[in-house]
């Protein structure tokens, strides 16, 4: 009986870690550089798209498909950083 005490409390500790490690992705913001100096791209540590941030001044240095390309490898990037902090914060079970 004791060994299925221990079992639950074991479970509920885990439990608990998981969601503390998901309360501090949800804070966490991980903004990559568009090349160029044209922007900035941001992600949770969920990997989930927050903001987009364009530099008016420095659009001149592209045209309409290098914009869409440079944003959306910045954009991957991103969320690449993401799943490398997610992955690292859920081994340590820690936020």
């Amino acid at each position: 009986m004791q060994e299925i005490e221990d079992l639950v409390a074991e479970i509920g500790r885990r439990t608990e870690e998981v969601a503390e490690v998901g309360r501090s992705l949800s804070e966490r913001r991980i903004s990559v550089d568009v090349p160029g100096g044209i922007g900035t791209v941001s992600v949770s540590g969920h990997g989930q798209l927050i903001d987009i941030e364009l530099d008016r001044e420095n659009l001149w240095r592209t045209n309409e498909s290098s914009l869409g390309r440079l944003v959306v490898d910045a954009l991957a990037d991103a969320e690449r950083q993401a799943a490398e902090l997610r992955e690292r914060d859920f081994q340590n079970g820690q936020g």
